[in-house]
This record gives C-alpha cells, structure tokens and sequence, in this order.
C-alpha cells in the first residue's frame, strides 16, 4: 500500500510551552518525539489510538530504540503516565484518546478576520495534489464476432434507409475485416457505416439496377397479359 501522507500544525510557541519544558526536563527531548508520533498514530482515527497503555508503550519503545525496546518501552510508560496526569491524554475503553486533538488538527478553513484590518481573506494553505482521474472505456475492441447476426431491427433500419439488404452485404462485410484484422468496439455500428458506404460509392449502379429489375418485371405482366 502506498505511504500515507499526512500533515498536522504545531504552534510555533509548542517548545516554548511550560508543560512541553517540564516534559523535557523530566524525560528529555526525545519525549516531544513521542508525543509528535502519537499525534501522527491519531490524526487516521481522529484522536484514538485503538490500543492500551502497553501497547503505545511498546509500540514508542520499537521505534525509539529497536535494539533495547524493553528498556525503552519502559521510559515511554512513564511519559504516558505524565501525559495521562496532565490531561493531555485520556486512558477510554476504546484505547487512549488524545483530548486536544482538535486542536492539533484544525480544519483548513480560513481564519477569521480581524475587522478593520484586511479586505481580502489571507491566501489558502496549497492542498495536496490529486492524481487526474482517467475515464476509462469498458468497452474494448475485438474482432469479428463469431455470433455475429443480422437483427430484425437492422433490416428495418435498413430498408427504411433505402440501403441494401443486410443479410446480402454480410458475407462481404465479414470477408473483408477478417482478412483486414480489423478490431472494433461496436460491431453492429461498422456494420451500419458499411451499408451507408455501400450506398454511397454504389448508389447509382444499385439504383439502375433496381429501376431495370421493376421494369422488366412489369414488362413481364404485360406481355402473359397480351399472350
């Protein structure tokens, strides 16, 4: 899974603090960085940390000092002690909860304004890229389908159009892309473009053609009649 990546505020008074001094005059610095890496575990949970008192005291003792995480671990319970004694924390039966934590992780909504002092409202904090979002197509190209049929519908689309029959220009519709390799996504639409095609370059060929075939046939009832 890809790394998370996240960001949280810290005041620019934080070190200046009288209780982060007193944090760091008791267990020296490294504690701040605990107390920064419980924030980063409850900024995906919005405050909780799904585990007990030993478990975060664990957890703090691995990342602090792999090749002694007992020893470290036991530190890390007494600064959790500190922190449970100071409010900063609570001990919830859902795991530790860190009671400021709103105030850590503050929405991005701009601040108030002071009135009188500004006109326009302060630039906004730049957002993390999005990745583009890529339409993708369903549906893929193929080759001719083997159960490729002339439908109802299309005859009549045809007919209505004053275009060839389907079931005539089908062995040669098919012919041909089989022997092109041609792939398409919508067959039944190729197959509409070929008779229009058909129509277009030899519309007046199938037009005499037609008038020839009406006429000999009327010329047929006249002469059985006259016979």
């Amino acid at each position: 899974m890809p790394r998370i990546k996240r960001w949280y505020p810290i005041s620019h008074d934080f070190l200046d603090d009288p209780e982060t001094l007193e944090l760091i005059n008791s267990f020296g610095e490294r504690s701040v960085f605990m107390w920064m890496r419980m924030l980063s575990w409850g900024d995906r949970s919005d405050g909780y940390l799904a585990a007990t008192k030993a478990q975060v005291s664990a957890g703090w003792g691995r990342t602090l000092d792999p090749s002694h995480p007992n020893r470290s671990a036991t530190k890390a319970a007494l600064i959790l002690d500190w922190m449970l004694g100071k409010r900063w924390v609570e001990a919830r039966s859902v795991g530790i909860y860190i009671r400021n934590h709103v105030k850590f992780h503050p929405s991005r909504d701009a601040k108030e304004l002071p009135r009188g002092k500004q006109t326009t409202s302060p630039p906004s904090e730049p957002s993390e890229p999005s990745e583009p979002i890529k339409k993708e197509n369903n549906k893929r190209k193929r080759s001719f389908p083997d159960d490729f049929r002339v439908s109802n519908e299309l005859r009549t689309w045809a007919r209505d159009k004053g275009l060839r029959s389907p079931d005539e220009e089908l062995a040669a519709f098919r012919d041909y892309h089989l022997s092109k390799g041609t792939l398409f996504q919508d067959w039944v639409a190729a197959f509409r473009t070929w008779l229009r095609n058909n129509m277009k370059f030899n519309g007046n060929k199938n037009t005499k053609q037609s008038t020839y075939n009406s006429v000999k046939a009327e010329a047929g009832k006249y002469a059985k009649f006259g016979s």
